[in-house]
């Protein structure tokens, strides 16, 4: 089975649309299964349309795979218990105010953890201010989720966007100890 394990939704406020890479829900998911992807996990860029992401896994709840995007500087915890009650299957996580290994955020990932959800970190460059959030790749780099890690062994992790130079080195040895997978 083949599984993008990530996709942004794009929403025209105005027009009240939903979008996936530029194609409407429906034209996405007839793309894909033309050429072999099978499901599509699909989050929010900025913490802002997660309600739009659970719209869009319900309208093709066969195809899209919902991932929330918690603001972990802003939100509670709990807020990972409603997006599992929503359906979605994982978290994603940018734009953080501190490392994503600090443990502040250590019980969004004890919550994750507990719901079996994965988690997927934006580890790479990001071509826009974060919506108004702190930007820095210094807490993004994938050698933070080396902690997390060593802290919940059973929580499955993605890195996202490695390919950035040195990113590559510290990412090398983490899919060997850990439940973790590093994408391009």
């Amino acid at each position: 089975m083949i599984i993008n394990m990530h996709a942004h939704i794009q929403v025209d406020e105005a027009k009240g649309s939903i979008s996936v890479s530029g194609l409407g829900l429906r034209e996405y998911v007839e793309h894909c299964r033309k050429i072999g992807v099978e499901k599509t996990c699909i989050c929010d860029y900025h913490a802002k349309y997660n309600t739009q992401v659970r719209d869009a896994m319900n309208a093709h709840p066969d195809f899209f795979i919902g991932v929330g995007n918690p603001d972990p500087d802003k939100d509670s915890p709990d807020i990972v218990d409603s997006f599992h009650s929503w359906g979605f299957k994982g978290l994603k996580f940018i734009y953080t105010g501190r490392n994503y290994d600090d443990k502040a955020y250590f019980p969004f990932y004890e919550r994750a953890a507990s719901h079996k959800m994965f988690i997927l970190f934006h580890t790479g460059f990001v071509a826009s201010g974060g919506d108004g959030r702190s930007v820095s790749y210094e807490r993004m780099q994938p050698v933070h989720l080396d902690t997390i890690g060593r802290a919940f062994p059973n929580l499955k992790l993605i890195g996202a966007h490695l390919g950035n130079t040195g990113f590559c080195l510290q990412a090398e040895r983490l899919p060997r100890r850990f439940q973790t997978s590093i994408s391009i």
